[in-house]
């Protein structure tokens, strides 16, 4: 069994609003995120 989401799923949560890619390295966050959980940019509002 897997828990990792396949870029797929990634995929589908973005287009409906539950996801957001951060804008320095695109990886896919939760919208309501202010720090990217992979580069450790902050992330400004809009972003």
């Amino acid at each position: 069994m897997s828990f990792l989401t396949s870029d797929n799923d990634q995929e589908k949560n973005f287009r409906k609003g539950d996801t957001k890619r951060c804008p320095y390295c695109a990886e896919y966050l939760k919208k309501e995120a202010i720090v990217c959980k992979h580069g450790g940019k902050s992330l400004g509002p809009g972003d």
